[in-house]
């Protein structure tokens, strides 16, 4: 917690939340390349907050039974009034990387996420996702744009977001 003006702000640590343990997300491999997309590190790259329930969303290093890891998201959720974690969950695929994941609530709680995605057969693409209050954990991804060649440069994606239509202010 930080209270106070910056200059004379205090940090208070005794309110601290435990989630699953995470690591650095390995790079991403992608189809007509040896060159690996740069996934950094593993910091919350999105959070978001609405009716009383922190949002956020970061990518990290992940195992599910290929033998090696791949990059996943994680998606937490947390009541603000009481710290309680509502969710804690990991979504990717073996042999598929997902990262630099963006995030938005409309006013019921649905998640909508934004995200990266590539694999030695994929060209890096953009993908989203979501999450009804109802649903066990999140929806099966849909293609929002295929990429079209692969990339040589040290940055693709981490420019990633997602927001709710501005039109529709009861959303």
């Amino acid at each position: 917690t930080i209270t106070g003006p910056p200059a004379t702000a205090t940090l208070s640590t005794g309110n601290m939340v435990s989630v699953s343990t995470y690591s650095p997300p390995p790079d991403a491999p992608q189809l007509g390349s040896g060159t690996l997309v740069a996934t950094n590190d593993c910091r919350p790259t999105d959070h978001y907050v609405r009716n009383g329930v922190f949002v956020a969303t970061w990518h990290t290093a992940a195992n599910f039974g290929g033998g090696t890891d791949e990059s996943a998201i994680r998606l937490f959720r947390m009541r603000t009034s009481d710290r309680v974690v509502l969710t804690d969950e990991l979504f990717g695929a073996t042999n598929t990387f997902y990262y630099y994941p963006a995030v938005t609530v409309d006013s019921v709680g649905t998640i909508f996420l934004g995200f990266d995605r590539s694999s030695s057969t994929e060209y890096p693409s953009a993908y989203a996702s979501g999450k009804r209050r109802s649903d066990a954990s999140i929806q099966a991804s849909a293609l929002l744009k295929a990429g079209v060649s692969h990339t040589n440069q040290s940055r693709w994606g981490d420019y990633t977001g997602i927001a709710l239509d501005p039109a529709d202010p009861s959303a």
